[in-house]
């Protein structure tokens, strides 16, 4: 939870705005207890395996796909719009991203780094939106799609472009990035009496 609400709450709320239909993708065991969406299904292993359960669970009128990783609670509701957007004015997928400010550098086999540098280097984050028509080639194409969608779509031959991202919209891992949001959004509004929280 982050200020008393479940993360997943959070994503759903994130997307309910911009998209007619929600599908859930819970973890073998879990029964959904949130607001009503259109559907809940059994996710895999990995986030491409959820995708691939829960797409057929959308209308088939449906033409853009919105996913959203509930580990990135501070997205903002621009970011789906803007992914959504490129989407509509001619990409097959597009992500948050935003450049880094320092050096990027590879380590090797032997334990030595490479430099890499920095411009052109992009980190990607969540939400993103996906042609679906694309998106099914990707899964009807590839049995395995590698870590995410964005790179099966690059592998079928679609074009990925970014929009802008958020370089504090990070991936939680543990406790101590939970924390840190908590910061970053500000006190709950029966905390400060002040209204909505803010991020900055």
């Amino acid at each position: 939870t982050l200020r008393g609400r479940r993360l997943v709450d959070l994503a759903v709320d994130l997307v309910r705005p911009h998209c007619r239909d929600v599908v859930v993708a819970l973890p073998v065991g879990h029964e959904w207890e949130g607001r009503d969406v259109n559907a809940v299904v059994v996710g895999g292993t990995t986030r491409t395996e959820s995708l691939r359960a829960a797409l057929p669970h959308l209308d088939a009128d449906v033409d853009i796909v919105v996913t959203h990783d509930c580990v990135r609670p501070l997205a903002t509701g621009e970011q789906v719009s803007a992914v959504v957007a490129a989407v509509r004015n001619g990409a097959d997928a597009a992500i948050p991203a935003w450049q880094l400010p320092d050096t990027v550098k590879r380590l090797q086999d032997d334990g030595s780094i490479l430099h890499l540098g920095g411009e052109g280097i992009l980190v990607a984050q969540s939400p993103s939106a996906y042609r679906r028509a694309t998106l099914t080639k990707v899964f009807e194409t590839l049995d395995d799609v590698p870590f995410d969608e964005t790179i099966g779509v690059e592998m079928v031959g679609g074009r990925v472009v970014p929009v802008l991202g958020d370089r504090w919209s990070q991936h939680l891992v543990d406790e101590r990035d939970l924390r840190m949001f908590e910061r970053l959004i500000g006190p709950a509004d029966d905390e400060s009496g002040e209204g909505s929280p803010s991020r900055r």
